[in-house]
């Protein structure tokens, strides 16, 4: 049941009560990047990814959310070629 005053979840009266209050957004980033890196290369891509959106929608960190997926190699292809192969082949190549 709804409450009175409450707009209904996708009505125009909901939308404008989204766009007209910018303060309660949550920006979310999705990022995917292979699977490989250190924890601390993750860490500060997070912070800066969180203090751009920050700058640049000036909302505070704390309504940030950045979701940062790795994608093992095998399941990652540019070409019709798997990371997971391109990287065997560079190994091979003795780059």
């Amino acid at each position: 049941m709804q409450a009175r005053g409450d707009a209904l979840p996708g009505s125009a009266a909901a939308r404008n009560d989204a766009e007209s209050d910018e303060g309660d957004a949550m920006p979310i980033v999705h990022i995917e990047i292979l699977e490989g890196r250190p924890a601390s290369k993750k860490r500060a891509l997070i912070s800066e990814v969180t203090d751009a959106v920050v700058r640049s929608l000036e909302v505070q960190p704390a309504q940030v959310r950045v979701l940062l997926r790795e994608v093992p190699p095998e399941q990652w292809a540019v070409g019709g070629v798997p990371m997971s192969e391109r990287v065997a082949a560079t190994a091979g190549d003795g780059r």
